[in-house]
C-alpha cells in the first residue's frame, strides 16, 4: 500500500519517524543517480523571517554541475507593494541570481552584481544530490498522482533532514528524475527553535544541460564593480548635502558601512520590512544632513550592528545607491532618480571623511552631520498612526505614512504630528 503525501506537506517529523543515522560510508541500498550535471525549472518555497512567517513562493531556474563544481539560482519574485504604474511590467518583479564555484559567490538583484566572497571566501557551491548516497529508502509514495520512491537523511548532529521524491527519466535510462526535494534545518533565533524549511517542486528536468547565463558570466562584474559614468567633460560633481533617515537600534549611530535612506525609502522599509518583519531591535530612527560627492557606487548591503557590521559589494570609496529594496532599473537603479519607491544609499568606510577633510578633495566622499533622532514608537502610537498608513496604502510610495514620517521629526509637538528628540551621539 502506497503511502500518501500532499503537496507541500511538511516532512520533518516523517523524515524523523523514518531515518536512522548515517554514519561512516553509504548504505548498501541502489541509490537513485542523478546525472552530475542538469538544470530545471522549479516551484520553490522559501520562508523569510521573524520565526513564524510564511513561505513565499516563487518560480526558480537551478543549475548544477558537480564536476566543475558551479551552480546557480534564478529567481523572479513579484512584489505586492510594487507602485501601480509598476505592475504588469517586468518592474513588478524582484529578479534575482545566485552564482557560486569553487572559490566565488555572487548575487545578481535586477542588474546589480554583488560580490559575496568575502561572506563565503572558500567558494559556497553545495551539490544538493550528493547526500543521496548516504540515504535510507523510505518505500514508494504518492505524490500528484505519481508513484515516487523516498530517500531520506537525518542528520542529528545539526538538526537537519533532507528528503527527495524520485522517478525513473525516461530522457537518461538508468538514472533518476527529482520530483519533490525538502530541506529542513532547526535553527535557534531569539533563543527559540525554529524550522526553517525549503521545498521544491520540479517542474522542468533537464539533465546534462547547462543554463545560458554562464556563456556570458564575468567574475570582474562582480569584484570591480563600475560606479555611476561621470557627466561630459570627466569632472567629478561637486558636493552637495542631503538629508537621510536610518531606522537603527537605540544608541547605534555608526554610519560607515550603514544603509541609509530618503525619507520615501525609507518609509517604505518600515512599512514592508521593518514593521511587517519583525526587525523591531531597530527601534530608533535618526534624521542625518550629509554632505558627500553625488557620483554613485554599486550599492552595498549592509548587515549587522556597530563596528561589527559587514556589507556585501565591492564599492569601498564611493556613495552607493540603488531604488529601495533594488526595486529600479537598470541596475536596481543605481544612475537614476526613483521617485515611486524611493532611495537607498550605502556609506563605505573608506570614504568617509576623516577630521579636517572635506568631501570632493580626494580623500574621502561623505560627512554626516546629526539632526534629530526619535523613538520608533512614537511613530507608532494612537497619535500618529503610521503602522496603519502603511496598511491602507499598501503600495509605495507611500506618501502618506512618508508624511507622518516627516512630521515627526519637524517639530517636538505631538499634537502636530511631532516626535520628543532623543540624545544623539555622543549625548546624554
Amino acid at each position: 500500500m502506497l503511502s500518501s503525501l500532499a503537496p507541500h506537506e511538511s516532512l520533518h517529523a516523517l523524515a524523523r519517524a523514518r531515518l536512522a543515522t548515517i554514519h561512516g560510508a553509504p548504505t548498501p541500498f541502489d541509490k537513485p543517480q542523478i546525472p552530475s550535471a542538469w538544470s530545471a525549472s522549479v516551484g520553490r518555497a522559501q520562508p523569510f523571517f521573524p520565526p513564524g512567517a510564511p513561505a513565499t513562493w516563487s518560480l526558480a531556474n537551478l543549475d548544477s554541475d558537480a564536476q566543475l563544481k558551479r551552480s546557480a539560482s534564478l529567481s523572479s519574485q513579484k512584489l505586492d507593494f510594487a507602485p501601480m504604474p509598476y505592475v504588469g511590467t517586468p518592474h513588478e518583479y524582484l529578479n534575482y541570481t545566485r552564482l557560486a564555484y569553487d572559490k566565488f559567490s555572487g548575487i545578481v538583484m535586477n542588474g546589480q552584481t554583488l560580490d559575496m566572497s568575502r561572506s563565503y571566501p572558500r567558494g559556497s557551491f553545495q551539490d544538493i544530490f550528493g547526500w543521496i548516497k548516504y540515504a535510507t529508502p523510505g518505500g514508494d509514495v504518492m505524490y500528484n498522482q505519481t508513484t515516487c520512491q523516498a530517500w531520506s537523511l537525518y542528520a542529528p548532529s545539526s538538526n537537519a533532514s533532507l528528503y527527495l521524491l524520485t522517478t525513473a527519466d525516461a530522457k537518461t535510462p538508468g538514472y533518476a528524475k527529482p520530483v519533490y526535494f525538502e530541506e529542513n534545518v532547526t535553527i535557534s533565533q531569539g533563543g527559540q527553535p525554529f524550522l526553517y524549511r525549503v521545498k521544491y517542486d520540479f517542474l522542468d528536468w533537464r539533465p546534462n544541460s547547462a543554463l545560458p547565463l554562464w556563456a556570458t558570466f564575468n567574475e570582474s562584474d562582480f569584484t570591480s564593480p563600475a560606479a555611476c559614468p561621470l557627466p561630459p567633460g570627466g569632472a567629478v560633481p561637486a558636493p552637495t548635502t542631503r538629508d537621510i533617515y536610518v531606522f537603527h537600534p537605540a544608541a547605534d549611530f555608526t554610519l560607515a558601512n550603514q544603509d541609509v535612506a530618503d525619507a520615501l525609502g525609507d518609509t517604505l522599509f518600515m512599512c514592508v520590512e521593518g514593521l511587517a518583519k519583525g526587525y523591531m531591535r531597530n527601534n530608533s530612527v535618526t534624521h542625518w544632513s550629509v554632505e558627500w560627492v553625488p557620483r554613485w557606487g554599486q550599492y552595498e548591503n549592509c548587515q549587522g550592528w556597530g563596528a561589527a557590521r559587514t556589507c556585501l559589494g565591492d564599492e569601498h570609496f564611493w556613495v552607493g545607491h540603488e531604488a529601495a529594496l533594488g526595486v529600479g532599473y537598470p541596475t536596481a537603479g543605481q544612475c537614476v532618480a526613483n521617485p515611486l519607491i524611493g532611495e537607498w544609499w550605502s556609506l563605505p568606510i573608506a570614504g568617509k571623511c576623516a577630521d579636517g577633510a572635506t568631501p570632493g578633495d580626494g580623500t574621502c566622499t561623505w560627512k554626516p552631520t546629526h539632526v534629530k533622532t526619535i523613538d520608533a514608537a512614537c511613530l507608532l502610537d494612537d497619535d500618529h498612526k503610521f503602522a496603519e498608513a502603511c496598511a491602507a496604502e499598501s503600495r509605495a510610495p507611500f506618501k502618506a505614512a512618508a508624511a507622518i514620517f516627516e512630521a515627526g521629526f519637524a517639530s517636538e509637538d505631538v499634537a502636530k504630528g511631532g516626535c520628543p528628540g532623543l540624545p544623539g551621539p555622543g549625548r546624554r
